[in-house]
């Protein structure tokens, strides 16, 4: 069995206010993070918080010489589970995914996000992902906040 974390941090520095929050990201075996808001050149500062697993950042952006930068992501799995789910981040179609086996199938964690700043290229780059996981097992992982363009809440 293996326990996966899909989670919107929204500032992944903020997080050190939280005593538990490192702790528990670390009680799941693959988690996803987005919103970290971490730009490129300060990933390397959190690495030394998830040691004991393989790390895949996606940098955030700043849009502004002013203000905090947007989007980002974090990817992780622990190195202890590497070899028993044959796990390895992976390329599709220009879109980090992290492969895993089931039983004798490989599957495809698709991490889904979409940056307030380009969600249109956002998700026309995962548009063209979809036909290449047309006959492949996949599971979308991600940070979703359904709506219509009438405004309705549905739930």
């Amino acid at each position: 069995m293996c326990h996966i974390l899909s989670y919107n941090v929204a500032n992944l520095n903020s997080k050190f206010n939280f005593s538990n929050f490192f702790s528990y990201i670390k009680s799941f075996d693959i988690f996803f993070l987005f919103e970290t808001h971490v730009l490129p050149e300060k990933q390397q500062t959190y690495n030394c918080y998830f040691k004991e697993y393989i790390l895949f950042w996606e940098g955030a952006t700043k849009v502004c010489r002013a203000g905090r930068a947007k989007g980002g992501c974090l990817y992780g799995f622990k190195k202890s589970i590497q070899k028993k789910f044959c796990l390895k981040f992976t390329k599709l179609s220009e879109k980090n995914v992290l492969s895993i086996k089931i039983k004798n199938d490989i599957c495809y964690l698709v991490p889904f996000y979409l940056n307030c700043t380009n969600w249109s290229a956002d998700f026309e780059n995962f548009e063209t992902l979809m036909p290449l996981l047309s006959d492949k097992m996949f599971c979308i992982v991600g940070d979703l906040r359904p709506s219509s363009h009438s405004k309705k809440i549905f739930f």
